[in-house]
């Protein structure tokens, strides 16, 4: 165990015991106790000892934004969303910035974007530019790609400017173009998707076995089963190929996003 941790893992397991029966914690030391924890990183511990301070008395406000970052940072975010209630229970109106700006990040950071967005003008904030911030990443995590410009041109923080710039070059692939390409021209939706090799597979199966049919019917007319037999494998690779123009279209689009997504993840909210 590394040596910061030791102190804390001690003091966590075998103090509270202790205080319980002989009161040797007051509210200060708990507090200096619960500090330490949060300045090192150790929030979820951190967390437990903020919730026995404002247990013993009335919290200040800095208790509060504490407890509330403690449970974000730990991931415990149904834990932060119930001290909103808990603590503004009036309303969003009568919550200071420091609290609105927790809870927004809090929203954001649990895949509850979209109610982030709801509330956004509940949770204004004196930092315009902090806002506006919160938003985009909000709009860049729900998926709402078509009004970031709207708050891209307000934006100072270079990493959501590059996703954004990203998503507004980025090049969607028309299902319905890749699957016109694949019936006009069997195999050529591959050099617009990037699919090559179902686009090969398309091609070669029509091609050869059109090839076949074509040798059966020459040589024994339109009765030739041999002909007919060919034809209909020919005809199930050329629907079977459409399909996976479709498909192909489909994938290379969630590729993308997927790309945009991932970098979105690497974003520190804490930064904005």
């Amino acid at each position: 165990m590394p040596p910061k941790y030791l102190l804390p893992f001690l003091l966590f397991f075998f103090l509270p015991k202790l205080s319980i029966s002989q009161n040797v914690f007051g509210n200060v030391e708990i507090l200096q106790f619960a500090n330490y924890l949060y300045k090192n990183e150790l929030y979820e511990m951190a967390a437990e000892e903020y919730e026995r301070a404002i247990f013993l008395s009335s919290p200040t406000p800095a208790t509060k934004i504490k407890l509330l970052t403690s449970y974000r940072l730990s991931a415990n975010f149904a834990k932060a969303i119930d001290c909103r209630k808990r603590f503004y229970k009036y309303g969003f109106y009568v919550m200071p910035d420091s609290a609105k700006i927790e809870f927004s990040k809090t929203l954001i950071q649990s895949k509850n974007s979209r109610k982030y967005l709801q509330l956004s003008d509940s949770l204004a904030l004196k930092n315009r530019n902090l806002q506006n911030n919160l938003r985009l990443l909000a709009m860049l995590k729900s998926g709402k790609w078509k009004k970031i410009s709207n708050f891209l041109s307000n934006s100072t923080h270079q990493s959501l400017i590059i996703i954004s710039q990203k998503i507004n070059h980025k090049k969607h692939k028309s299902t319905w173009l890749s699957a016109s390409f694949a019936a006009i021209v069997p195999g050529s939706q591959g050099f617009y998707t990037k699919d090559y090799k179902n686009a090969a597979i398309m091609l070669l199966g029509v091609a050869l076995n059109t090839w076949q049919a074509a040798r059966g019917f020459a040589t024994d007319g339109k009765n030739s089963a041999y002909g007919w037999f060919f034809a209909s494998i020919s005809f199930g690779f050329y629907g079977n190929g459409i399909f996976k123009a479709v498909q192909s279209a489909k994938y290379y689009n969630q590729r993308q996003n997927k790309k945009i997504y991932e970098q979105m993840q690497l974003i520190d909210i804490d930064t904005l």
